[in-house]
């Protein structure tokens, strides 16, 4: 019988050979906007595979999600309590607000899990996913409007974007 001995914060190991360093994930949702960064961070989630990966995929979705509730919700307010516009304006930040902060979340999560990896993997590794890491924001940034404009729905818009 062989008895394994395990560290609780060292990566269970997914696809690690496609993990990317959290911030690219991060720089994609200022790029690209939250449908890019949403699914990257729950793709490099599932590879690193830390301690937390399933919070983090639970985080990725809830970035989407929660942003057309939002949404709902204020219209909901203004339409009850008559708020002025330029109030609604100011509330309409947010959106934005927890978008951002999801994904600084997620980012903060991911960090110390993609530290060991890059710890126990070589760090080669990272020089050569960066050209691909930026090839991904290039092209999240070039589809943006095209993704936004695939549904035409307020409530779609403000989830992607």
């Amino acid at each position: 019988m062989n008895a394994t001995y395990r560290i609780l914060d060292e990566p269970s190991g997914g696809a690690t050979n496609i993990a990317i360093n959290p911030f690219w994930c991060l720089i994609a949702y200022m790029f690209g906007g939250a449908w890019l960064a949403a699914l990257l961070f729950a793709l490099n989630a599932w590879t690193l595979r830390g301690p937390t990966w399933r919070r983090e995929t639970a985080l990725a979705v809830a970035m989407l999600a929660g942003a057309p509730l939002l949404l709902l919700l204020l219209i909901y307010i203004q339409n009850a309590s008559q708020l002025p516009t330029a109030a609604l304006r100011y509330l309409a930040l947010l959106i934005v607000a927890w978008k951002l902060a999801l994904a600084y979340w997620i980012y903060f999560l991911q960090q110390p899990a993609y530290a060991l990896h890059e710890y126990f993997e070589a760090r080669r590794a990272e020089q050569q996913r960066r050209p691909l890491a930026i090839f991904v924001l290039a092209a999240g940034y070039i589809v943006r409007t095209a993704v936004s404009d695939a549904v035409d729905s307020p409530l779609w818009k403000v989830m992607v974007n």
